[in-house]
């Protein structure tokens, strides 16, 4: 047991010495007892201790302090004994007859003053005043008051001829799902791994991370250090670190419960910060949460914070105030198989085109074969006919490329046989693989230049600053759902990109030209096409490199499946016409 279990454990026990636990109390303590040998240890520990004091006050002899407090060092933990040796002694030295009417109110209403098992800083005072009762005759009776509801385990009254009958111990349900862990630590030997089931009670992840998902389908991310635990089955309670939490629509209502702070969750994904100082602070990704500042006190506020909104709770007070929304402050996803840790980044296409999952696992200066599929590292510029769609094999989020023509055939561009309709006519052949890199071939095999691809006069550096090559003619789809997939349901928002043609492919690397340079050097014209399923949501036609760059900007929905990039020729001419989807991204909520 952690000494923060340790003493919520002790405090419960107080309550029920003094007949001032709740139901709710009585069954937290019932679940650590049946959970927790250590516990079950330490209330043995616990009663054979008062077990000896009240043996001292059926003695009716002389008690002294020190045959009290050698009795409490024997229970053989040193928690029970510093703790209750400091009472007995603050009884012995402060105790007031005069003030015992007024100090009986206070031990009653500092009783019920728990925050689920945290205190306030200044917790030794309030327990300093609670403890001034009468003397130790007083205390020693309360003592055997506790020993006799402890021993029975229930609150329920008996008359004193009725035999005691001891509550049986109920198994506790679980109530979450280990889901996904990367280089998760925890406390106590623990060894919560994947398809590990967790009950309630108090946990601590020291490093690493942890994926969880409760019964009802909440999703909850952990990042170490944090301390937390599962009070019910939609009540999440973060003493300190930070989590998020997406929660679907059948759990509407699920709560994050902080030390001055409750999130009651109305439909959306947010994250939950509490640092070492308590401070409670709040950021919502999707939808809308309800906050609630000092519960239960006068001034008690509450807010709805909605999507890309950030407030905090002081602990001096109990304002709400805003924050600085910061998108990548939470580990809002992970994803074990590919070392993933999600803050939210966007997701890059280029890296995908060279292999990688978007998020800088590809490779730079690599690619895709129209004619086979297959990803290469070194770059073929030839011409390629049209073979119809050609799946991608061994990339999950391209679905796969083409050779676009509305000419001789049905321009088929998904796997499911979805078809561009308005196809325009082209020459049915492409000229180099689809590709991420920054530079172009120029010429023959035995006599090519390489030419960098400058886009509005600037360069790429992958991944900084990534692009798509794509010679026109040629076509791309990836697979939204894919994306979903890894980052477990995340909610997809938009695609954006910069389309045009590389100026610099227009006059062998002289990118900035006078308009008769430009009237006489060999250029092509090409078009731009995006389409959603099937469905055109943008185009650029008869672009020329001295167009400049259309800013690409397409909303998705969560039902929309496939992203389809596309560059065709003009007036059935593909000379130089170096067609960039320069920084291709995907973006989510």
């Amino acid at each position: 047991m952690t000494p923060a279990e340790k003493k919520n454990l002790f405090e419960l026990l107080e309550l029920l010495r003094e007949d001032l636990i709740t139901d709710q109390q009585f069954e937290m303590l019932d679940e650590i007892l049946a959970a927790d040998t250590n516990a079950r240890l330490f209330y043995v520990h616990y009663a054979k201790m008062c077990s000896e004091l009240y043996n001292f006050q059926e003695a009716k002899g002389n008690i002294t302090l020190e045959h009290l407090t050698e009795k409490i060092a024997s229970t053989e933990d040193d928690f029970i004994e510093n703790n209750l040796l400091a009472e007995i002694i603050c009884e012995h030295d402060f105790a007031d007859e005069e003030s015992e009417e007024d100090d009986c109110e206070l031990q009653q209403k500092l009783a019920r003053e728990r925050i689920l098992g945290l205190r306030k800083d200044n917790n030794n005072a309030y327990r300093r005043s609670r403890l001034k009762l009468s003397g130790i005759s007083r205390f020693l009776g309360a003592i055997a008051a506790m020993l006799i509801v402890a021993t029975c385990l229930t609150l329920i009254e008996r008359k004193a001829a009725e035999p005691i009958i001891p509550r049986p111990i109920q198994e506790i349900p679980f109530v979450a799902t280990i889901t996904d862990v990367i280089d998760a630590r925890w406390a106590n030997g623990s060894n919560y791994a994947i398809d590990s089931t967790l009950r309630r009670g108090p946990k601590t992840l020291q490093s690493g991370y942890a994926e969880i998902t409760l019964n009802d389908g909440v999703m909850v991310v952990v990042e170490g250090p944090c301390e937390f635990e599962f009070d019910k089955s939609n009540h999440l309670v973060v003493y300190s670190g930070n989590i998020t939490a997406n929660v679907p629509r059948k759990a509407i209502g699920f709560k994050v419960i902080t030390p001055y702070a409750t999130i009651m969750d109305l439909g959306t994904e947010f994250g939950v910060s509490v640092n070492k100082n308590h401070y409670s602070e709040v950021h919502v990704f999707d939808g809308e949460v309800k906050l609630f500042a000092g519960e239960g006190q006068p001034e008690a506020q509450e807010q709805i914070i909605r999507q890309g909104g950030a407030k905090y709770v002081n602990v001096n007070s109990t304002q709400i105030s805003d924050a600085q929304y910061r998108n990548d402050l939470f580990a809002r996803r992970i994803v074990s198989k590919e070392r993933l840790v999600w803050r939210g980044e966007k997701i890059d296409l280029a890296d995908v085109v060279g292999g990688g999952n978007g998020f800088g696992t590809g490779m730079k200066n690599s690619g895709i074969d129209p004619g086979t599929g297959h990803h290469v590292s070194k770059i073929t510029y030839a011409e390629r006919k049209n073979q119809g769609f050609v799946k991608v094999g061994n990339s999950p989020f391209i679905d796969g490329l083409f050779v676009p023509d509305g000419q001789n055939y049905s321009c088929e561009i998904t796997s499911t046989g979805l078809c561009f309709t308005n196809c325009p006519d082209t020459l049915g052949v492409c000229f180099a693989d689809l590709n991420n890199c920054n530079m172009m071939s120029i010429g023959s095999d035995d006599d090519s230049q390489q030419i960098e691809l400058l886009f509005n006069k600037q360069r790429f550096n992958y991944p900084s600053r990534t692009l798509i090559s794509m010679h026109a003619n040629i076509g791309v789809t990836f697979d939204l759902d894919e994306f979903r997939n890894m980052l477990s349901g995340a909610k997809l928002e938009r695609f954006s990109a910069e389309a045009g043609l590389s100026e610099s492919a227009m006059h062998d690397g002289q990118f900035y030209m006078t308009d008769e340079d430009f009237a006489n050097s060999d250029h092509a014209t090409a078009s731009f096409w995006v389409l959603v399923d099937g469905q055109l949501r943008f185009q650029s036609p008869d672009q020329h490199p001295r167009s400049g760059s259309k800013k690409v900007d397409v909303k998705l929905k969560p039902e929309d499946r496939f992203l389809t990039l596309i560059v065709t020729d003009s007036d059935m001419a593909t000379g130089r016409a170096w067609g960039l989807f320069a920084m291709p991204t995907l973006e989510f909520k």
